[in-house]
């Protein structure tokens, strides 16, 4: 495993092949995001995101998860309904 200037801990090879594959993906994305089928690449990088968070953030119960959830189905209500009358 070497070991990086820039960093205190030593990265696996593997890591920063991975690293690298992801950043180049996210690059593309936003070279190619106007794209008629950039809308694959956007899904698969929500999809990402999405699978790290599950991953991050432990729930503890029921109740703290259905706050959350309605939370964000009110943030998407605004978002898609409400942002256009500010937008105009």
């Amino acid at each position: 495993t070497p070991k990086l200037p820039c960093c205190k801990s030593q990265l696996e090879v593997k890591n920063l092949i991975l690293y690298a594959l992801c950043l180049t993906f996210a690059i593309v994305w936003a070279v190619e995001r106007h794209e008629s089928y950039a809308w694959v690449l956007q899904d698969i990088l929500g999809l990402a995101f999405c699978i790290n968070m599950l991953k991050t953030i432990q729930v503890p119960n029921l109740k703290i998860c259905s706050i959350l959830l309605i939370l964000l189905f009110l943030y998407d209500i605004f978002f898609v309904f409400i942002t256009p009358y500010f937008t105009k």
